[in-house]
């Protein structure tokens, strides 16, 4: 079994997306919570969201690899927002890595590439999303940053699939 988890980084709207083999298995928000003005990663409650869909979907605890969409400052962004994007980039990171999984940064143009969708509206990810999965519903608008995720985790599963054509075709 493949399994992959794909991580869309958002303060607000992040969220995850969980395939196996190339199949959709479930996907959700990634939780935060508030101290003041400033927003955190709701660890516990994701890391426990996480272990759940694993347990009761797949019947294990640990997928082969973590792919999250890296991070890096843009333009006229605020240093506040980009504070607490860091600090929730920072606290996934740090989520994976104690529980010892296998983790990838993949840089969106790289996993929107290989979707078709370099170029293209946020929402196109979720037509896409839906075309690959058709029993994973994606009703809302704002359900693009799960579509994103889903898209996140099947770029890592094709790209371990090119990584091994093309160590076989080197052999040969």
């Amino acid at each position: 079994m493949k399994i992959r988890i794909g991580i869309d980084v958002g303060a607000k709207t992040g969220a995850w997306g969980l395939i196996c083999d190339g199949e959709y298995i479930d996907c959700g928000w990634i939780p935060t919570f508030k101290i003041g003005k400033q927003t955190f990663l709701h660890a516990r409650e994701f890391m426990n969201d996480l272990d759940t869909s694993l347990m009761q979907n797949l019947a294990t605890e640990k997928p082969n690899l973590v792919i999250i969409e890296s991070q890096q400052a843009m333009p006229l962004q605020g240093v506040v927002s980009m504070f607490t994007l860091g600090s929730v980039y920072g606290a996934l990171v740090a989520c994976f890595q104690i529980k010892g999984w296998s983790i990838e940064l993949c840089r969106p143009p790289i996993w929107k590439k290989e979707a078709g969708l370099l170029g293209s509206e946020k929402d196109a990810s979720r037509g896409k999303a839906m075309m690959l999965f058709p029993e994973c519903q994606l009703p809302l608008k704002k359900d693009h940053n799960k579509a994103d995720a889903l898209l996140i985790a099947y770029y890592g599963g094709k790209k371990e699939v090119r990584e091994k054509e093309q160590k076989t075709n080197s052999i040969n």
